[in-house]
């Protein structure tokens, strides 16, 4: 059942204060769903739908007073997060090269588990992506919504410039 697979995940999954949030995620959740057509379909496809919680970026400010293990699972966010994006972004340069005689880049999917996760993602033309960001309104957390829309459109490679009253 689904939905008791995703209740043992949650519950597997590392939360701890920080000074921003009480119950900050420490790491990220990953949900695959294996989509197989049915045996007497002979054109069907196999399909996968990921769905990733990722635990948001962390700034050197917010995380300056932590313990040194908060400090480590900030570097890991991090790390993955720019991992992602570095294979979104070869991925997205591939695609741009497709019927060119120009060498295909190697996608560094190895450079993290949570992209590790995302290897036939990163490799199957068909593959679609789609980034959706978490944010509060309130004007006291503009700075770290901010930096989220920032981190969320690195991610997707978008060319769009965020800043503030230009969101």
């Amino acid at each position: 059942d689904l939905s008791k697979a995703i209740a043992l995940g949650k519950s597997r999954r590392a939360t701890a204060s920080t000074d921003v949030n009480s119950v900050s995620s420490r790491s990220h959740a990953v949900c695959q769903i294996e989509l197989i057509p049915p045996s007497n379909d002979k054109n069907g496809k196999r399909g996968v739908l990921t769905l990733i919680d990722a635990a948001g970026s962390e700034r050197k400010n917010d995380s300056m007073y932590h313990t040194s293990e908060r400090q480590k699972e900030s570097t890991d966010i991090n790390e993955s997060l720019w991992a992602l994006k570095e294979c979104i972004r070869v991925k997205a340069l591939n695609e741009e090269e497709d019927g060119s005689e120009k060498k295909r880049l190697v996608i560094p999917y190895r450079n993290s588990n949570l992209t590790r996760l995302l290897q036939e993602s990163f490799e199957r033309k068909d593959a679609k992506l789609c980034v959706v960001a978490t944010v509060t309104p309130n004007a006291t957390d503009t700075e770290h919504t901010m930096e989220s829309l920032k981190t969320v459109c690195t991610i997707a490679g978008t060319n769009k410039n965020i800043t503030e009253g230009n969101v």
